[in-house]
């Protein structure tokens, strides 16, 4: 839903290059192999000549992905503007205990908030006497930063109650664009009953117990993601400002 709102704000002229990864405790491999991913792409559109040589690059991430973004400062170039949202620089047992607090927020049945407390408390004690880590280590990843974001155009768009958020780390190597929501911000999604039960055959009668007022289940909030598909268009284009009728970030 944010990067479909966010060309349609721009008016086109954009090609959204999105580049899966597979989650993993080694975040400088998934670095290298989604910009290798990335730069096959493009040089195969440029090689059929559907794509300018001198496309422009604009180079977006969210949470992990922002991360891998910053690995990969030293590949970029100072040139081309990196966004960064709700960065994530958090350690392996952080992340564990923060996952558990989503699982919390989401209403999970069974899951009360002193269960909640106990495993993650169990689990960063679990974590930390194994001795895993992510590679790069949060530490590790502040050092890349010093080292690498010198000269770098990279703005930070931090959300006002995000608690995974690790924009401080970048060290004032970034502009920090502040935004109303949460983590979870940039996923919106909104489903009819009848989409429900033609992709997964839930009955509707068991449908009904998630729908609204409007017979949708809908996750997130539009309000804060239109909010950030502006921010994006700001910066982007400043000249875009105000217009179209969208909230303007603080």
């Amino acid at each position: 839903a944010l990067l479909e709102r966010f060309v349609k704000q721009l008016g086109g002229g954009v090609a959204v290059v999105a580049v899966p990864f597979e989650t993993s405790s080694d975040h400088a491999s998934l670095a290298a192999q989604s910009v290798e991913a990335f730069e096959d792409v493009l040089s195969r559109r440029q090689d059929a000549s559907r794509w300018p040589a001198a496309v422009r690059v604009l180079r977006v991430g969210h949470s992990l992905g922002s991360k891998l973004h910053v690995l990969n400062l030293e590949r970029y170039g100072g040139g081309a503007p990196l966004g960064l949202l709700a960065f994530n620089n958090f350690g392996l047992a952080g992340s564990l205990s923060q996952a558990l607090k989503f699982v919390e927020a989401l209403g999970v049945q069974g899951l009360d908030s002193d269960l909640v407390d106990g495993l993650m408390g169990f689990a960063s004690m679990a974590v930390s006497a194994s001795g895993a880590e992510f590679n790069p280590s949060p530490a590790e990843t502040r050092a890349i930063i010093s080292e690498r974001a010198g000269g770098a155009a990279v703005t930070a768009f931090r959300f006002t109650g995000d608690t995974l958020d690790s924009t401080e780390d970048l060290s004032g190597a970034a502009q920090v664009v502040e935004l109303t929501g949460e983590h979870l911000t940039p996923v919106f999604i909104r489903v009819t009953s009848s989409e429900i039960a033609a992709s997964s055959g839930i009955p509707d009668y068991l449908a009904a117990n998630i729908l609204d007022e409007k017979g949708a289940f809908s996750f997130g909030d539009e309000e804060a993601l239109d909010g950030t598909v502006r921010a994006w268009v700001e910066w982007l284009v400043p000249s875009k400002k105000k217009s179209a009728g969208l909230p303007v970030p603080p």
